[in-house]
């Protein structure tokens, strides 16, 4: 059978290595009188030949090299890290619908994410909205953040992406190849989602996906959490304000974000993302889950999602539920504790452990924004959720 044009040059390019291709483009070609003994000519032509195969592979995926190597801080090195993802996996979609984890930074997202991936035949994309990922050519979206909130085109440019995406044709967010979660061949993916919130219901529909939200205690969730990059946007956006708050609820935000501390505008960024789906989305379709179930009881929670999505193998969840998910932990006793939480019953550091970090008035002031969007899913002096979902 005839080879399409192009693959041998794009599999040959990716052969070279993320690593060794960059040096390979700016070494000069050796110099002296061995550039006349027969392997070293060789050499050269193999190294020119490598060269000649590299370029054109990246000008056909769509990358502007001379732009890539004037980058700095390795921004160059992620065109090499979709390639190879991109190619070394296939996904042939099977009949069961993707699944889109939405849940706010540092709720147990990967965790979830990577206990649904040890079922077979099922890949994970990992966060493929942050804005380092629109640097890639095929993106429709601008790399700024504002470009997830409410605006015209807005679902038009997800509908894009997410094709693409869902296509395997981007490479963005997937397990590296031979890592512990690669799939070769995949027939579902699960998709962890930390923005877009608002148009769950939307992702839901177009995609004709399942839906899990995972939703922690927001004090313990924004302890954890080091910045919060759209809440100023959240306030300037005129489209997401109209729908969402009154007039007298976005001066208030305002105020916080002019005059809070830092921990209360976390909090604040926590309202935001999450009172779109707590007070005007339909979650009759989803699976809610709250952190400090899948940490109490693990195994029933496991079960729960198994039952929604159809999973056949609970044990290798069991398994998974004892390790620590490859995301970065804030501590190393953290790790260690969810390593060895599996042996005892006593799970409850990593629920209130966040107690010993404010103190109760500090609590009782955060609450206070929490009460003025009406958000009642947490309880002052609760650890566990008052308000099921």
């Amino acid at each position: 059978m005839r080879q399409r044009r192009g693959v041998r040059s794009e599999s040959s390019a990716l052969a070279v290595g993320a690593n060794l291709v960059p040096a390979l483009l700016s070494r000069p070609l050796p110099e002296g009188d061995y550039k006349d003994r027969p392997l070293t000519r060789l050499l050269i032509a193999e190294q020119r030949r490598q060269r000649i195969m590299t370029l054109t592979a990246l000008h056909r995926y769509g990358f502007d090299w001379a732009g890539l190597r004037s980058r700095r801080n390795g921004v160059w090195a992620d065109p090499w890290k979709w390639l190879i993802k991109r190619y070394s996996t296939i996904h042939i979609q099977g009949e069961k619908p993707n699944v889109f984890i939405f849940a706010t930074s540092r709720t147990g997202s990967t965790w979830v994410m990577e206990m649904i991936a040890t079922q077979p035949g099922i890949k994970y994309i990992n966060s493929p909205l942050l804005p380092k990922h629109f640097r890639h050519p095929r993106s429709p979206f601008p790399s700024a953040p504002e470009f997830l909130l409410p605006h015209p085109g807005r679902e038009a440019r997800l509908d894009r992406y997410f094709q693409q995406l869902l296509e395997n044709r981007l490479g963005i967010g997937s397990p590296a190849p031979f890592s512990r979660f690669h799939r070769f061949v995949s027939r579902r993916l699960v998709v962890k989602m930390q923005s877009c919130h608002d148009v769950m219901n939307w992702f839901e529909e177009r995609f004709q996906a399942q839906i899990i939200y995972l939703v922690r205690h927001p004090i313990a969730t924004n302890l954890s959490r080091q910045r919060c990059p759209l809440l100023p946007f959240f306030l300037a956006n005129g489209d997401y304000c109209r729908r969402y708050l009154t007039p007298a609820l976005r001066a208030y935000g305002q105020s916080i974000w002019e005059n809070g501390s830092d921990l209360q505008k976390k909090v604040l960024d926590w309202c935001l993302q999450n009172l779109p789906p707590l007070k005007f989305l339909d979650r009759s379709r989803w699976l809610c889950l709250h952190y400090e179930d899948l940490v109490m009881n693990p195994r029933g929670s496991i079960d729960k999602m198994a039952d929604f999505l159809g999973l056949s193998d609970r044990e290798k969840m069991y398994r998974q539920v004892s390790k620590a998910s490859s995301a970065p932990m804030p501590d190393a006793e953290t790790r260690r504790y969810v390593e060895q939480a599996a042996s005892t019953d006593d799970r409850t550091y990593l629920v209130n452990k966040w107690r010993k970090k404010i103190s109760a008035e500090e609590e009782a002031q955060l609450f206070a924004i929490l009460r003025r969007f009406d958000l009642d899913v947490y309880e002052v002096g609760h650890d566990l959720p008052t308000h099921r979902l």
